[in-house]
């Protein structure tokens, strides 16, 4: 199922020629070995001597452009959707990917790789394209694919054809159109002003642009539309299946003559009158050329793949903890085609790295073969007179220890090979103690992270706490201000309190002499002192003898209330005095220290 939903990838393209028939089979198992490899073409099933498709003697100059319009759909996304949308699709299968938004496209480096192609027709590329570099031959698998562009691979499931009725986006922005291309494609998506529908047609638009790279004229696969119906689905689609069916295809098809749609033309010498290069060579290949689906993930195989190219300070490898190994590199300085040629691709002793899965790249969510990959397969076969020793990546220590004993009696040209695959294992062991740094590295980047905020939240904590310690100290200066007006206002009460005890204390030695014996021998005083308190008599004598100088007598009456008046009157003056002295207990010197001390502790107290 998984070769008919493959050959279903190009649906549309009716204007090109018919592609040649490739069996592409996603399986779980790598490159075949060295072994298998030269058995077969012992028994017949390879045609004669592994060979390059292209003879060196036939190399040229040309330009490989790629048609996966990276750039433009990255910042097309930034600049369309809003923040929350931006961080969803962060969040998704292709969130990675946003991050390659610089990444340059090195011409030199791809077109090189793709003339040294292995001839199709000598050797079996079922699981792989196949290139010979110097005398090895390397291939560039699905899992190789799979590692540096970090797609998820799997079985492709059913999507059923969208149409008005079952398809909301096709019925809303598509309706009347049986196909649509790139163009419509971004144009609906750049008017679209709902906000679910922007987001759903921002993942098919970036599917077809990035991943599936294609002239902008020709059709969309239209399931897309309904598989982006549902963003959950769209995320455990495999993008990395159909990305990479689709991008192998289109380099096997590269630099071949019959498949491309190019004239030939008859003489391919430079013109006089225009001075430009004919646009291809003798043969009828193409000098400039096309590449669909998403080949950056050649180019960085080649990064990874050869150590050389980054010697030569072509490109740059970041040491990052991102994953995949897509954004771990860039390109330096584009490299001229011939020097390239001789130093890197048409170099018999150049250094080749095998692409192997590390542990973290098998925890990840889109590795689907899990630890069964077969990482041991040698993916390196030797040509020329060494094709019949056996190479071997995951010899036992009795194998190794073997060979170390029969090194000695080995000629020359044999110690050479032993040296090699000793060379080679401890490329390996290297490797895998890289990988364990990394992962290390991982760690402790997780930790600094975590320190970093823990430091973050310190911080804060501290400054509301100085904020708080701020607002605490407004509270006491105020609190203290208001015990001063208190204690100042209670001494001007008590010197008030202290002057009006005066007055009275003067008042009370004043009707103490009007009381005393002096002013009348008898002491029968009506004004007699407070202390003393002695009630008037009820009938004044005195007053009931006093006889008037004019001669006339008082009637009764006017006796008697003379005399109640001259007895009543001064004892209440004397009396109310008394009560409300009485009434008003005037604060002591003691108090009035007491009060002093109470303050100083409280303000003690808010000093602490």
């Amino acid at each position: 199922m998984a070769d008919e939903d493959y050959n279903d990838m190009d649906m549309g393209y009716e204007d090109e020629p018919p592609e040649p028939e490739i069996e592409l089979s996603i399986s779980h198992r790598s490159a075949p070995t060295l072994s298998s490899l030269f058995l077969s073409q012992r028994q017949g099933n390879m045609v004669g001597q592994m060979k390059l498709m292209i003879a060196e003697e036939q190399k040229f100059q040309g330009k490989a452009l790629s048609l996966s319009h990276t750039k433009t759909a990255i910042t097309t996304i930034k600049e369309k959707f809003t923040e929350q949308q931006l961080q969803m699709f962060e969040q998704s299968c292709f969130g990675h990917l946003l991050r390659i938004e610089d990444l340059k496209w090195t011409s030199p480096i791809v077109h090189g790789l793709l003339l040294r192609k292995a001839d199709p027709k000598t050797v079996s590329q079922l699981n792989g394209i196949k290139f010979i570099v110097g005398n090895k031959v390397i291939q560039f698998t699905a899992q190789q694919f799979c590692i540096v562009t970090g797609l998820r691979f799997g079985n492709l499931p059913f999507i059923p054809i969208p149409t008005n009725e079952n398809c909301s986006l096709k019925r809303k922005y598509f309706a009347n159109d049986k196909t649509v291309n790139l163009l419509e494609l971004e144009k609906a998506f750049l008017e679209c002003d709902d906000v679910d529908d922007v987001l759903k047609l921002g993942f098919v638009y970036f599917a077809v642009f990035v991943l599936l790279g294609s002239e902008k004229h020709v059709h969309i696969d239209m399931r897309y539309l309904k598989l982006a119906e549902d963003l959950e689905d769209f995320g455990k689609y495999p993008w990395g299946a159909v990305c990479y069916a689709k991008t192998n295809a289109s380099l096997l098809r590269a630099l071949c003559a019959d498949y491309q749609r190019v004239k030939v033309p008859t003489k391919t010498a430079k013109t006089k009158k225009s001075g430009k290069k004919p646009t291809t060579t003798a043969t009828g290949r193409p000098r400039e050329y096309h590449l669909k689906g998403f080949a950056y993930a050649l180019q960085i195989w080649a990064y990874e793949v050869f150590p050389a190219l980054a010697a030569l300070h072509l490109v740059v490898h970041e040491d990052n903890a991102y994953i995949p190994r897509l954004l771990h590199w860039r390109s330096n300085s584009s490299p001229r085609f011939y020097e390239l040629m001789s130093q890197v691709f048409e170099n018999s002793e150049v250094d080749v790295q095998l692409l192997r899965p590390s542990v973290m790249d098998k925890q990840q969510p889109y590795w689907t073969w899990g630890d069964s990959a077969d990482d041991t397969e040698e993916l390196v076969d030797l040509l020329g007179d060494d094709a019949e020793q056996k190479t071997c990546t995951s010899a036992s220590v009795e194998e190794k220890d073997k060979d170390i004993e029969e090194t000695a009696s080995l000629p020359s040209s044999s110690k050479g090979t032993v040296a090699s695959r000793e060379l080679r294992t401890l490329k390996r062991d290297f490797e895998r103690t890289k990988d364990e740094l990394a992962k290390v590295a991982l760690s402790n980047r997780a930790l600094r992270d975590r320190v970093h905020q823990l430091e973050d939240k310190i911080r804060k904590e501290s400054m509301k706490a100085k904020k708080q310690f701020k607002k605490n100290k407004k509270c006491v200066e105020d609190f203290r201000n208001t015990l001063a007006s208190m204690e100042h206002y209670f001494k001007l009460e008590i010197e008030q309190l202290k002057k009006q005890n005066g007055g009275m204390n003067e008042a009370g030695e004043g009707h103490e002499d009007l009381g005393s014996p002096h002013m009348n021998e008898g002491g029968n005083n009506d004004l007699s002192p407070l202390h003393a308190y002695v009630s008037p008599p009820t009938e004044p004598a005195v007053m009931e003898t006093q006889v008037p100088g004019d001669g006339a007598e008082p009637s009764t009456a006017m006796v008697v209330e003379e005399a109640e008046m001259a007895a009543s009157f001064p004892h209440l003056e004397v009396h109310e005095a008394a009560e409300q002295a009485q009434s008003e207990k005037l604060p002591t010197s003691e108090d009035v220290a007491g009060c002093d001390e109470i303050c100083q502790r409280v303000m003690k107290l808010l000093e602490d």
